[in-house]
C-alpha cells in the first residue's frame, strides 16, 4: 500500500509503497501522515479488528 508521496520538482512525483506489516509500523510513528493512518484504520473496521 501507498506510504508516502513525493513531490517532483518538474517531473511526476513518486510513490512509496510497503507491505501491510511495514505501513502499520510506519503509521504509528508521530511523523506519519494521518491519511495513512486513517487508511489502517478502515481497513481494521472492514475485518472487525479493534485498534
Amino acid at each position: 500500500m501507498a506510504v508516502a508521496y513525493a513531490q517532483g520538482n518538474s517531473g511526476p512525483g513518486k510513490v512509496l509503497e510497503a507491505c501491510e506489516v511495514h505501513a502499520r509500523v510506519y503509521a504509528a510513528l508521530w511523523f506519519a501522515p494521518q491519511w495513512l493512518k486513517d487508511d489502517i484504520a478502515a481497513l481494521d473496521a472492514r475485518a472487525g479488528r479493534r485498534p
